[in-house]
C-alpha cells in the first residue's frame, strides 16, 4: 500500500501536469530558460539580461491604459464609433479601423479586449445569415489589424517597446520606418472588406440600424443614469431649500 509520502508525490505530480497544460507557453519558456542555461552558465552578466527600463516603461504604459479602460473610455469612444456607421460592411470598417488605430496607443491585446466584446454584442442582434457571413470574419480581421497597426509605434506592443529601447531612434524615425508597411496592411484589409461585401449583399437595412443602436446603447445608458442622478439631486436640493423657507 502507498504510503503519505507517495500521495503527495502524486497529488504534486497532478498539480504540475494540470498546470504545465493551462500555461502552455509559460511552461514551454521555463523549459528552453532551464536548457539554455545548460549552454549559457550562470553568471553575474546575468543581471544585464534583463532590460529593467523597458520594463519599467511597459508597467507604466499597462498600468495607465488599465486605469483609463476600468473608466470606460474605449468602450464609449467605440461603441459612438460604430454607432454612426452605416451599413454592416460600414460597421466592420470602422471596428478595424478602430482596432488598427487604437492598438498604435493601447497596444494590442487592450484594443482586442476593447473592442471584441462590443462586437459579438452588435451582431448578437442581426440575423443568423449575417452572423454567419460577417461575425467571425469582422472577429479576425480585428485581430489581424491590431496587430498590424500596434507595429507602427514604440508603444503598440512590448516586442516594438524593446527594440525602441536597444535602436536609440526617436518616436518619429521609429514612426518614419515602420509606417510605410502598417499602410500597406491597411489597404490589404480594406480591400479585403470589399470582396467580402460583393460576395454577401444580403445584409439589409434593419440589421444595420439594430447594429448602430446596439453599439451605442451603452453610452446613452450611461448618459441617461448620469442626467437621471442630477435631476434627483437638484430635486433633493429643491426640496430642502422649501423645507427650510417654510
Amino acid at each position: 500500500m502507498w504510503g503519505i509520502y507517495e500521495f503527495e508525490v502524486l497529488i504534486t505530480m497532478q498539480k504540475f501536469i494540470r498546470f504545465a497544460k493551462d500555461e502552455t507557453v509559460l511552461s514551454i519558456a521555463v523549459i528552453l530558460a532551464v536548457l539554455s542555461a545548460i549552454f549559457v552558465p550562470v553568471d553575474s552578466y546575468y543581471l544585464q539580461y534583463v532590460d529593467f527600463r523597458t520594463l519599467a516603461l511597459l508597467f507604466c504604459l499597462m498600468t495607465v491604459i488599465a486605469g483609463v479602460r476600468r473608466r470606460g473610455v474605449f468602450s464609449v469612444i467605440a461603441g459612438r464609433l460604430v454607432a454612426g456607421s452605416s451599413g454592416i460592411a460600414g460597421t466592420v470598417t470602422v471596428l478595424v479601423l478602430a482596432a488598427f488605430f487604437l492598438s498604435m496607443l493601447i497596444t494590442n491585446d487592450v484594443s482586442l479586449i476593447t473592442l471584441v466584446p462590443l462586437t459579438l454584442n452588435c451582431f448578437d442582434q442581426m440575423s443568423e445569415n449575417t452572423r454567419k457571413n460577417w461575425m467571425i470574419p469582422a472577429v479576425v480581421l480585428e485581430t489581424i489589424a491590431a496587430n498590424l497597426g500596434s507595429m507602427a509605434t514604440p508603444i503598440g506592443n512590448p516586442q516594438n517597446l524593446y527594440l525602441y529601447g536597444l535602436s536609440d531612434l526617436s518616436f518619429f524615425e521609429f514612426l518614419r520606418i515602420i509606417l510605410p508597411y502598417s499602410i500597406v496592411s491597411l489597404f490589404l484589409l480594406m480591400v479585403w472588406i470589399r470582396v467580402h461585401q460583393s460576395r454577401h449583399k444580403t445584409a439589409d437595412a434593419a440589421d444595420a440600424v439594430s447594429l448602430g443602436v446596439s453599439a451605442g446603447s451603452s453610452a446613452s445608458v450611461s448618459a441617461a443614469a448620469a442626467g437621471g442622478a442630477s435631476v434627483s439631486a437638484a430635486g433633493g436640493a429643491s426640496a430642502g431649500s422649501r423645507a427650510s423657507v417654510s
